[in-house]
């Protein structure tokens, strides 16, 4: 990450969008890099109340009982670039197997 944020494109931005919805997980570490110097701006939060707000007007919503009716969620993650390392993040997350498969948005 270090390398990444150390690109040249980023030293003079006065914010910093974390356009990933993964990418709150990383928030502290990025503002920490630069000094607390950059507002960092999340979309994942807002995009997370819209997808619910959508689902739930669409019926799409699976309520939340049915997880514990079973004992045993599914978790599917779909992602537009694949990398074991965010397989093993995610999976550290959900505590066992997960299931993410790459997907051509485009």
């Amino acid at each position: 990450m270090r390398g990444y944020l150390s690109d040249q494109q980023f030293s003079d931005k006065e914010a910093i969008l974390l356009a990933c919805t993964h990418y709150p997980l990383v928030a502290d570490k990025v503002s920490a890099f630069f000094g607390h110097s950059n507002q960092i701006v999340d979309n994942a939060t807002p995009l997370a109340f819209e997808v619910r707000k959508y689902l739930t007007a669409n019926d799409l919503l699976c309520p939340e009982q049915e997880h514990l009716k079973t004992g045993n969620p599914q978790n599917e993650f779909y992602v537009s670039k694949y990398s074991s390392s965010f397989h093993q993040t995610v999976q550290t997350f959900y505590n066992g197997p997960i299931d993410i498969q790459q997907i051509d948005i485009h």
